[in-house]
């Protein structure tokens, strides 16, 4: 396994888990919008002695960045960024409660530590403690002579700032020190687990590519077929992450899998008779009839195979990849004469890797095109046979694929 699949199976699982808690935090902090609304009430029936007006205005607060909070969300659910926003905006809540003795706010010591342990993240950790003593000890400062007179303190304010701000400070430092250490162990349980899926995922790439030599005990060509097909595959998926090509249609984890879906998708091939499959020569139109049956084949035996073994969503991608694969553009292909952008992209991205091989590979009916005319026929198909887009991401990979098929022979 490259190192670009390893950094990308890594970003894949660190995105997923970005996005989910990033929602997570949504919904937590939509719970503590409550605490306002519940002041209010306990202000209205006359069970605190706080402002109705500071509390009315707790509540306005809070759901401006309740709706902030959810419209950043919305733009990017993997921004890894949105943490920091939300420990600012819950610590601006807990700030503007704090501003009054006769509230004692603790929400921050329960909230915070929370949010941190989601994130796996130490250096976070750290910084939202700080966040958090930053504005508990500047309410606690800005309202020391309230406080001493609210409970009637028999201290100065200086030596009423020094003794507790000191056990504020303790407190808030054994929080910091017990977090950043939770954090750090989360963290070495976070990269265990994705060096296990690494070494997961290597396995299956074994045992998939196992799958492409059963083909190829068949012909001598088609396993070779499916191994340039998957590096061609490999290549426009690096491209496409690096270009940030169809980055709002497509997720990591979703390109990861067509990499690792490409050798299956002539699996079906198995089925289609030796006389077919091996023939010298052009093919009759029954025998082409029986010949586009194994899309479909490929992905019953995706399913047949690797439901309740592999993850859902991988065979999900890989039986689009094995039924979709011949489809066209403009919607002529088949099995189900899919057109345009009702093509799954892994489909779209393999149908082009799978041509483009065609064209350049020696079979018993035909010799290998060049490069160059394997290109012109590529750009007659723009729009045609093939996504326009993905048709550039090819254009722009010419001198890894002339560098592939010079080695053609060497393969």
């Amino acid at each position: 396994m490259s190192n670009n699949e390893i950094d990308t199976i890594e970003k894949a699982f660190l995105d997923n888990h970005t996005a989910k808690m990033n929602l997570l935090v949504v919904k937590v902090y939509a719970v503590t919008c409550l605490v306002p609304v519940a002041i209010f009430i306990g202000c209205a029936a006359g069970l605190y002695n706080y402002s109705l007006i500071k509390a009315f205005g707790s509540i306005a607060l809070s759901l401006v960045f309740l709706a902030a909070m959810i419209i950043y969300y919305k733009h990017n659910p993997r921004s890894r960024r949105f943490k920091y926003f939300a420990a600012v905006t819950i610590q601006c809540i807990v700030f503007s409660l704090s501003l009054d003795p006769n509230l004692k706010v603790t929400v921050s010591y329960s909230v915070m530590p929370l949010i941190t342990f989601l994130y796996f993240d130490p250096k976070y950790s750290f910084w939202a403690c700080v966040i958090c003593f930053v504005s508990a000890f500047s309410a606690f400062f800005l309202i020391s002579d309230e406080t001493i007179k609210f409970y009637s303190l028999n201290i100065s304010r200086k030596n009423y700032l020094i003794t507790s701000g000191s056990a504020l400070l303790l407190e808030f430092t054994a929080m910091t020190t017990l977090l950043c250490i939770s954090a750090m162990q989360t963290n070495k349980f976070k990269m265990s687990l994705i060096a296990h899926n690494i070494k997961m995922r290597d396995m299956q790439t074994r045992v998939l590519y196992s799958f492409a030599d059963l083909i190829e005990l068949r012909d001598g060509i088609t396993g070779e077929h499916v191994k340039r097909t998957s590096t061609i595959v490999s290549h426009m998926i690096n491209y496409m992450i690096g270009t940030h090509i169809y980055a709002d249609k497509i997720t990591l984890e979703d390109m990861h899998y067509t990499v690792l879906a490409a050798p299956l998708h002539d699996i079906g091939k198995i089925k289609v008779p030796d006389h077919i499959l091996i023939k010298p020569a052009p093919l009759t139109d029954e025998e082409y009839t029986i010949i586009k049956k194994h899309p479909v084949e490929s992905e019953r035996i995706i399913k047949r195979t690797l439901n309740n073994v592999e993850d859902n969503h991988f065979v999900k991608i890989a039986s689009q990849v094995c039924l979709y694969h011949h489809e066209k553009w403009d919607g002529s292909g088949y099995p189900e004469h899919l057109k345009g952008e009702n093509i799954p992209i892994p489909a779209r991205i393999m149908a082009i890797a799978d041509v483009f091989d065609a064209l350049c590979s020696e079979r018993p009916y035909k010799k290998a095109f060049p490069v160059a005319k394997a290109f012109e026929i590529l750009e007659e198909s723009r729009g045609k046979h093939f996504d326009p887009i993905l048709v550039d991401v090819m254009v722009a990979m010419r001198p890894s694929l002339e560098a592939l098929y010079g080695n053609i022979s060497e393969v």
